[in-house]
């Protein structure tokens, strides 16, 4: 268990891996997001994106199942806000992995026992290319006395 004081600015850490399917992407997109670019391959080829893609709530759930992954999950109170950029597609045939680092860090004001700590986690696929990145600010508890 990390708590606020383990936690080292920018210093990466990993969790697990994710290979996204074809068969996967489209049930998901039918239930959830039923985009054409993510459920039907002829019409996904005509995007700007050449096929198919997963889509952005998609890949915002491997995000977090991949995170359960890490070997030091983060005594985490409460999440108190996330900010999410999509920098590249998530393909049928991509093998997704999780990256994080906290960016920044400061004591909580309101709450003695706790900090409030701003990791920067990333899905990157098998070139390196970053899908998914999500800024998430979260309420940690510091380590008990």
């Amino acid at each position: 268990m990390l708590y606020f004081d383990d936690i080292e600015i920018e210093a990466p850490a990993y969790g697990g891996t994710y290979e996204l399917d074809e068969a996967e992407i489209v049930e998901f997109a039918t239930k959830w997001d039923p985009l054409p670019l993510h459920t039907d391959k002829s019409e996904a080829e005509k995007t700007i994106f050449g096929g198919l893609t997963a889509s952005g709530l998609h890949l915002t759930c491997i995000l977090s199942l991949c995170s359960h992954g890490m070997a030091d999950q983060a005594a985490v109170i409460a999440g108190l806000g996330t900010e999410s950029r999509l920098q590249n597609p998530g393909r049928p045939g991509d093998v997704l992995t999780f990256e994080t680092r906290a960016v920044e860090k400061r004591e909580s004001q309101s709450r003695p026992n706790a900090g409030i700590v701003v990791y920067r986690h990333e899905l990157k696929n098998q070139r390196g290319e970053t899908v998914l990145e999500t800024k998430v600010t979260l309420l940690v508890e510091k380590r008990p006395d």
